[in-house]
């Protein structure tokens, strides 16, 4: 796609909705076929400059995500500060609330957060989840779990990526309505079925535990396998347990181990403690009594209580020294 010559023109003279423009046809690649970055970020800073409230929310994306400049938070805070005060930016709002929600820049302030991610919910759909939270946290609001599935409902139905996650597990556990396994299966397989990768993971959590559906181990490991190879890190860590026990599928070590070791790369500390296990017996792994134990603190340092018992009893049997 050629340069447009009248929104160049009017960006060089100082306009700053062409600058914008400008700037977006640069970061989506429309000038030369490719994404240019640096040129995207010059424009959005000059346009954001003149106060104009998405080239100032915009800015800020760029300097979260260290594209075209250096990554750099409190940056981003700041732009994203200015654009949120205008009176119309509600994706300012967004990206301002979240950092409030986060502590990202600045230091967590709940109602304000909750102040402009309701602002920014008008019109932004990625406002609905946080904003959800809010209220079943009880954050910068009054604790409202109806309101909060009433949110988590309006996702599903938006299909917003982990609402049907989120929607499904009220209804497990009775958060906000009565439990009800049999709608959260069929929320947690409508999700599926759009291919969320929550929804899958929880989908495989209810045929494993047959809730809302027969218990069938295979196709708990149908649905973990599909979320894991989507990211989901406890599907990932489940699909090793299913393997190492041969639940669903035949049993093999050394290709759960290899699940435990993707999901310990994102920090699960169940995964850390299987890790630990395997390594300390040399299943499926070499034998590696350090690596063993390093793992062990991994899971133990975040609280994972059978890590604990099982490193208080090699000290028991070792010597406090060597663990």
């Amino acid at each position: 796609m050629a340069l447009d010559m009248e929104t160049f023109r009017r960006a060089n003279e100082g306009d700053a909705d062409a600058q914008c423009w400008l700037a977006e046809d640069y970061y989506f690649g429309f000038v030369d076929g490719k994404p240019d970055f640096k040129e995207a970020f010059r424009w959005y800073k000059k346009s954001a400059e003149q106060g104009y409230d998405l080239a100032q929310a915009y800015l800020g994306d760029l300097y979260f995500n260290g594209l075209g400049t250096e990554e750099n938070l409190d940056e981003a805070f700041k732009w994203y500060k200015r654009a949120a005060e205008q009176p119309a930016c509600d994706y300012g709002a967004l990206r301002y609330g979240l950092c409030l929600m986060e502590g990202v820049g600045c230091r967590k302030d709940p109602y304000k957060a909750f102040q402009y991610l309701s602002m920014a919910e008008r019109s932004e759909l990625d406002a609905i989840l946080p904003l959800a939270e809010c209220y079943m946290r009880g954050f910068g609001t009054r604790q409202n779990p109806v309101k909060a599935i009433e949110l988590y409902e309006k996702a599903t139905e938006k299909r917003i990526p982990g609402s049907w996650g989120a929607y499904g597990f009220c209804f497990v556990n009775g958060i906000g309505v009565k439990l009800d396994y049999d709608k959260a299966f069929f929320i947690f397989k409508a999700g599926a079925d759009a291919k969320d990768p929550d929804a899958m993971y929880h989908l495989g959590l209810c045929y494993y535990n047959g809730r809302g559906t027969a218990q069938d181990y295979a196709e708990a490991v149908k649905w973990y396998r599909a979320a894991a190879d989507n990211g989901i890190t406890q599907a990932q860590c489940n699909l090793g347990v299913m393997y190492e026990n041969g639940l669903g599928v035949r049993k093999n070590i050394k290709t759960a181990a290899s699940w435990f070791k993707k999901a310990a790369e994102s920090g699960d500390c169940i995964a850390y403690y299987h890790l630990g296990v395997l390594y300390l017996k040399g299943e499926g792994v070499p034998q590696d009594l350090d690596l063993a134990i390093m793992m062990l603190h991994a899971s133990a340092n975040n609280g994972l209580k059978e890590a604990k018992d099982l490193l208080a009893m090699l000290e028991r049997a070792m010597g406090k020294r060597d663990i």
